[in-house]
């Protein structure tokens, strides 16, 4: 099921990220890095951030951003991460 990102999921994005990330190419990160670099970034926009979730399991993140600063923001923006 995909469903929208809850701030309950960020220990299962953490574990998804330091697995399937790290085999991307990603570094490894701890709670603090991922908060810093992901959830609290300004143009972190939680309305678009989705999760693949089975019987529980976290098994897919996405991440869209959207900024005033981003040309025609208000109705476009961007992906900054996809983890499978």
């Amino acid at each position: 099921m995909i469903r929208q990102y809850h701030t309950s999921d960020a220990p299962a994005l953490l574990a998804l990220w330091n697995s399937a990330g790290v085999r991307a190419g990603y570094a490894p990160l701890d709670a603090r890095q991922l908060d810093a670099l992901l959830l609290q970034h300004p143009d972190f926009s939680p309305e678009y951030t989705f999760v693949l979730e089975d019987n529980g399991q976290l098994l897919g993140f996405v991440n869209g951003c959207t900024g005033s600063h981003i040309p025609k923001g208000d109705v476009r923006g961007y992906l900054s991460c996809l983890l499978l």
